[in-house]
């Protein structure tokens, strides 16, 4: 026979780390998944009430980038369907054209990610953080989104994940309960 609570903790374990919010700030009532976005990957969390619980990173293999030659030549990788028709399976660039390249299809996966994860943990709202340089592109393949989500400009991905939370409160407080918000600020 097992104990409930030695597997509700072993659960928890499994899930990721388990963050409680600071007292000054008012609990968030909506479900909210808090994505903190760089180029190549995003760090993701579940903000709820006073718990702040991390989740696995998204990232993929696909922009895992490399230099080929010593005179600054790349090579992007293509699709196996194109590998196959010219027997080659990549095509040679440039450190910019790269760049743009994987930055495109991270965003592409990201957002297919960001959907999944979206209806998997019926979240009510999302909040991204979000580079200032990927800002037009991102906000443009998010765009069926734009009722539930929420951006904060800005490079935050070395950012606690506590951090986070107060920069939300702070610029985003309309998130938060107004009752508890005026109380907790009168205080």
């Amino acid at each position: 026979m097992f104990n409930l609570v030695d597997l509700f903790i072993s659960y928890r374990k499994m899930l990721g780390k388990l963050y409680k919010t600071p007292r000054k700030i008012p609990e968030l009532l909506e479900k909210t998944l808090v994505i903190c976005m760089a180029h190549q990957f995003a760090k993701a969390y579940r903000l709820h009430l006073r718990e702040m619980e991390e989740l696995e990173d998204i990232r993929t293999e696909d922009t895992e980038y490399s230099y080929t030659d010593k005179e600054g030549f790349s090579f992007i990788q293509t699709a196996p369907a194109a590998a196959n028709r010219t027997g080659q399976g990549t095509v040679p660039g440039s450190f910019e054209n790269d760049k743009d390249h994987y930055m495109k299809v991270f965003l592409n996966f990201f957002a297919k990610e960001l959907t999944r994860l979206f209806e998997a943990g019926n979240y009510d709202r999302i909040v991204i953080f979000v580079p200032d340089d990927m800002k037009h592109i991102t906000e443009e393949k998010l765009r069926y989104l734009s009722d539930r989500v929420e951006f904060i400009y800005g490079n935050f991905t070395k950012h606690q994940p506590l951090e986070l939370v107060e920069k939300i409160y702070h610029e985003k407080f309309y998130l938060f309960p107004l009752e508890k918000t005026i109380v907790d600020r009168k205080n």
